[in-house]
């Protein structure tokens, strides 16, 4: 069963009440969890106290407010709203696994990217935690404690959608393969053939259609606060307003954030992409048969294909493909020169306000 390879992705999420709970005890739980969270989130921003000119501190709020809404929505409204969808979304994932019979050799792959991740996760949250401490001393608990955890709940979220949708390229890897067979091999593309064809190809797109509905809040709110504490981090940066020990901490968590959004931006792309070889290769299938009957099937099957194609969204507001990364790079490149000229102009009514 293909859920056994993301069973340990599983069973930590449980932990952290960001998956489904069965019964009533562990709904408890989630709410539990989501109320400790969301208490620690408020107390952990007013601890630090933003005290900066109005539109660094606007970014500043909107990135607590997207982490609380992440966790709000991976806890509470999947476990209390979405549960339905969750249960079918997984039913359809091991049925594709099936049907395509991708029996993935690497069944450890999953665990050895979790592990490996995992090490340079918390090696780069123990130095972060160094450093803070011998900044602020006992404070930064409870400053930064919580934000740990949320950034954690990203982190972790983040590599869960982009190992499952890793999966999910695998399926249609394997539908390349099987009709290249037919191209290379020339065999003849019965209408049996065709028919299950169709069936996988239809069942994938459902797949990722409930993978949209259930997951596409998520993607909008790791995309954005990717963006958001790139630009706060790079703002930071560039204006010296901080030590370098914490330059060089602040490099390090965005790396990993970065990474992680980008290769689950790259995921979904390359997921779309193959669904194109698809349509390419069925077009090299009709070019290469003779007989009417089976170009008739051959061009219903393309058109079945071309209708079907995947497409990822962040809560239906856009597609997730490559351009996405540009379009967040764009983004933060615009907002940055906002900030460092709004910042300039507050610097220099400062200095006017004291020299009155």
């Amino acid at each position: 069963m293909t859920t056994s390879q993301l069973h340990l992705f599983f069973k930590v999420g449980n932990v952290l009440a960001i998956m489904p709970q069965n019964n009533t005890l562990g709904k408890v739980y989630t709410i539990l969890i989501f109320t400790l969270l969301f208490a620690g989130a408020i107390y952990s921003t007013i601890e630090r106290n933003y005290d900066y000119f109005f539109m660094k501190n606007v970014f500043l709020y909107t990135n607590d407010v997207i982490f609380v809404c992440l966790n709000f929505y991976v806890t509470i409204i999947i476990t209390f709203w979405k549960r339905k969808q969750w249960k079918m979304f997984w039913e359809k994932f091991n049925m594709s696994y099936k049907l395509t019979q991708t029996y993935d050799n690497r069944r450890d792959y999953p665990f050895t990217i979790f592990l490996i991740s995992h090490v340079i996760f918390f090696a780069v949250g123990v130095y972060n935690a160094c450093v803070w401490y011998g900044i602020e001393g006992i404070t930064m608990i409870k400053k930064f404690g919580i934000r740990r955890m949320e950034n954690y709940i990203h982190f972790f979220y983040s590599l869960f959608l982009t190992i499952t949708l890793g999966m999910l390229l695998t399926r249609y890897k394997k539908l390349n393969t099987i009709l290249n067979s037919y191209v290379t091999k020339k065999l003849r593309f019965y209408d049996s053939t065709s028919r299950k064809m169709s069936y996988i190809v239809c069942h994938l797109k459902d797949t990722v259609n409930i993978f949209n509905d259930l997951y596409g809040w998520p993607l909008f709110f790791i995309i954005y606060q990717t963006l958001l504490q790139f630009l706060i981090y790079l703002y930071f940066m560039i204006t010296n307003e901080e030590s370098f020990e914490v330059i060089v901490v602040q490099m390090s968590l965005i790396s990993i954030t970065l990474c992680m959004t980008v290769s689950l931006i790259l995921t979904c792309s390359k997921v779309v992409q193959e669904s194109y070889k698809l349509v390419s290769l069925t077009y090299k299938l009709r070019w290469a048969v003779t007989e009417n009957i089976q170009k008739q099937e051959l061009y219903e099957f393309t058109n079945l294909v071309v209708v079907n194609l995947p497409k990822f969204t962040a809560a239906d507001f856009f597609e997730i493909d490559k351009n996405t990364i540009l379009q967040i790079f764009a983004t933060v490149n615009t907002l940055l020169v906002i900030l460092i000229q709004m910042g300039q102009v507050n610097v220099t009514s400062s200095h006017r306000k004291i020299r009155e």
